[in-house]
Formats: C-alpha cells, structure tokens, sequence
C-alpha cells in the first residue's frame, strides 16, 4: 500500500503505515544513509543543513498520531509498503495528493537538472514510474563529481617487456617467454583512470544514449557534455560483454575521502543499469527510495533568475563568495544571493506566509547577520507561494540600530492547468512578477502590492 503526504504538513498517521518505515520518525538524512544503502538523496550544500534534518516526525496528539513532513520530496518504500510526500503545491486527490499533476516539482527538477519535459509525458506515480527519474540525475552526479577530478585507483596490470618494474609471474612468464628473448612477464599495481568505478560510468553513458532523450541528457550543459567525453577517453578497455562484471565488482561501494561524490554516483550508475526497481529486491535492501531536497532544488532554481539580473551565489562547495564573521578572520558565512553591497536575497523553501514574526526569528536573525557582514542595506527572504494564498504586507521593516530594511518576497505558483504547458506559461508570467519586485525593492520605486495585484 502506498501513503501520500505533501511537503512541510501535518497529517493525520495512517493506521496501516509500515511498522519498518515509521521506526525512521525523527531519524535524519545523515542517519538514512548510513543504515540505507538503497536510499539516494539528490541535495546539495544550503545553509538550511538538510543533512541534519528528519526525513519525517511523528508527534502524539492525545490519542492520535500526527505525521509531519519538511523540505523533502520523492518516494521511499520497504517490503511492508511505500509513502510518497509530492510537493505542498500539488493539487488533491480526494484526501490524497496527486503525484503525477505535481507540476512545481517537475518544473523544478527540469530547470535545475537542465531538461525540458516533452508533453505528453506522463509524470511518475510509484516505484517503478520513479525509475525513470534516475537517467535524468545522472549529469547532475557526474558533474558533482567529476568537480573532485577523474577518478583513479590501484589496479594490478600484466605486462611483458624488458622494463621489469613489478613481481614476476613465473607461470606466465614460462609460458610465453622460454626460451629467453629479453622479456619479463610480470604484474605491476600502478594507478589508472580506466577502472571499475570509471568503467561503470561509462557502461551507464553508454547505456543513457540507447534511450530516447539520450543525447539529451548526456549533452544538456557544456560542463556535462565536456565530463561525458572524459570519461569516454579515460576508459578504452570498454567492452559491453563486460556489463555484468563490472556492475558485481562496483556492487562494493568505494571508500575515500577525497572522492566522496563519487560514491553517490556509484549508487545511482548501479540502479540504473540494473533497472527495473529502485530496490535490487526486499532481500537486499529493506529500505529504499529517491528524495529531493526541496531547499536545494529552489535555492538552484531562484539562481537560474537572479545569475541574469547581476546577483552573485557564493558556493560552498568551492569555497566561493563568503564572509567572516569577525574581522579576525574566523567563521565563515556563505549568504545565497547578494548583489554587490545593495542587497542580500535568502532563498527559504518552508512557507513563511504561515509564519508571524517570532515564527520568523530564526531566519530574520539569519539575515540581519549577512546584512551586517556583507555590508547590504536591503535583506529579503524569497520563498514560493500556492496562487491565492492570502499575504500580510511583503515590507518588514527597519531594523534598529545599524538600519537595513528588510521584506518578504514570494514567488507564486500558479494553480496546476489543465496540462503541464499552461503552468509552464502562467509560471513564466509570476517570474517576471518577481524580478519586477526585487527591481522594486532595490529601486523603492514601486510598492510590492501593486506588482503583486
């Protein structure tokens, strides 16, 4: 049986929900993915540490059970039954949401992960429907990656020369080269691009292009295709007769510290040329699934806006565009957006538009830091909002003291159309609505109200 949630709700715990998936309440992604091997979790660094958040929470309100969901999306499953959580902006199905009109989530995965869905594509509903999300993950992975350079390891290789660099194979070595012509057969373990890990990446591109958006996904950002053709040249021992032993010998997953992106692309090149199900089947994984971070997905989205209209994105990851906290030169903190020193814009995923002003300390005390440290005279919190929710005035106020004027500013998503073109337009449109209002808010020009109405 499957069990529906939408994202950041409450909701009343099903009486038949899996014993084995409720024991993860409270349990966060760090937790999951240690004890689930079978779980991928496609997130990247936000200052909201989604790491450190529970995929769910389960709360007792006198008799009854409350389950309540945050900023993760997808689907996970065991052998006892299935939740799905789509997001908050997907339209009912009775009591139920309905996965495959979650129109926000699809735009969403399509901006970020560079793809355009082809109408009349059929959006995923169930295990073996979100399978056929996984191809699209893939160059996101493999760009995360391939980031860390080319992978290498230590593999043993035969050779027979002159140059004797390893330990003599004395089989080999008197089978091939007795009588004596001045060769040595012998093995030598030296480090090499062309390996299994890197020989499983290239079974899964190869794999990719035999699809019908192959060429699609392999090609859809300069860096992809540039990463794709690299691990084409550093594997030319490709053979497809090979696909079987090298998914057994990748079925260990790799331990390094220094190459740690490349353990999750790992995960996902086996799911995929092993296909079918997400599980490899209940024996071997008990639990298993794919999550999005909802943060992660709208803080990239909101950089696909705000990168043409001159905002910057520090970059964790790289160790790119932060500040210290104190002049000595201690703490870093990475802001999501700032427009030189005009403004600091913070992407928040949860729905502000149910929070009053102590709901919102937290995140104000977030922002006035990076106003003070930057310095930028404007802050503003930028989250999504479902079409017709009613909205307090977007202007905050002053902040006392060193002064900086701060504002709440939403994005609306359109309720879901008749299909998935007339939200894609209608989106557009709200986006242009937005950018006027951060125009507006760095100009103070034009009150937010009027743009909004």
């Amino acid at each position: 049986m499957t069990h529906y949630f939408c994202d950041n709700d409450q909701k009343k715990l099903p009486e038949q929900f899996p014993t084995d998936l409720e024991k993860l309440a409270g349990k966060t992604l760090t937790d999951l993915k240690e004890e689930c091997g079978n779980l991928l979790v496609c997130s990247g660094e936000t200052e909201d540490k989604i790491e450190n958040t529970p995929l769910f929470s389960i709360s007792n309100s006198g008799s009854e059970k409350k389950l309540h969901t945050n900023n993760l999306m997808g689907f996970i499953g065991s052998s006892q039954g299935q939740m799905v959580i789509t997001s908050r902006f997907c339209p009912q199905t009775g009591e139920d949401p309905a996965p495959e009109r979650d129109f926000f989530l699809y735009y969403l995965l399509g901006k970020v992960l560079h793809f355009n869905w082809v109408a009349p594509y059929k959006f995923p509903v169930g295990e073996t429907a979100w399978m056929q999300l996984l191809p699209l993950l893939f160059a996101h992975y493999l760009n995360r990656a391939c980031a860390q350079g080319l992978y290498k390891q230590y593999i043993s290789t035969e050779h027979n020369d002159p140059k004797l660099k390893g330990r003599v194979d004395v089989e080999r070595h008197l089978k091939h080269n007795v009588p004596f012509q001045g060769k040595f057969c012998y093995t030598q373990r030296e480090y090499s691009f062309d390996n299994p890990l890197t020989q499983l990446i290239r079974h899964t591109i190869e794999y990719i292009h035999t699809t019908s958006w192959g060429n699609v996904l392999l090609s859809n950002t300069p860096q992809t295709l540039q990463n794709v053709q690299t691990i084409l040249q550093a594997t030319p021992s490709y053979a497809f007769s090979n696909r079987g032993e090298i998914i057994r010998e990748n079925l260990r997953p790799v331990r390094t510290a220094y190459f740690s992106q490349y353990i999750p692309l790992q995960r996902l090149c086996l799911r995929i040329l092993r296909g079918q199900s997400i599980s490899y089947g209940q024996n071997d994984e008990k639990i298993y699934g794919i999550l999005f971070d909802g943060a992660w997905l709208w803080e990239a989205y909101l950089y696909l806006i705000l990168g043409k209209m001159g905002f910057s994105h520090p970059d964790n990851k790289k160790k790119e565009g932060w500040r210290y906290l104190f002049k000595e030169g201690r703490h870093k903190r990475y802001a999501d957006f700032y427009k030189g020193n005009d403004m600091i814009l913070d992407a928040k995923y949860k729905p502000l538009e149910k929070k009053n002003e102590d709901g919102l300390r937290e995140d104000l005390h977030q922002l006035i830091t990076y106003m003070h440290i930057f310095p930028a005279p404007r802050g503003v919190l930028a989250y999504p909002i479902k079409e017709g929710t009613p909205v307090d005035a977007v202007d905050i106020g002053t902040v006392s003291g060193l002064g900086g004027e701060i504002a709440l500013l939403h994005l609306i998503v359109p309720s879901v159309k008749e299909d998935y073109s007339s939200f894609i337009t209608a989106m557009q449109q709200n986006e242009d609505k937005f950018k006027q209002a951060v125009n507006a808010f760095l100009d103070k020009k034009v009150g937010f109200n009027k743009i909004y109405c």
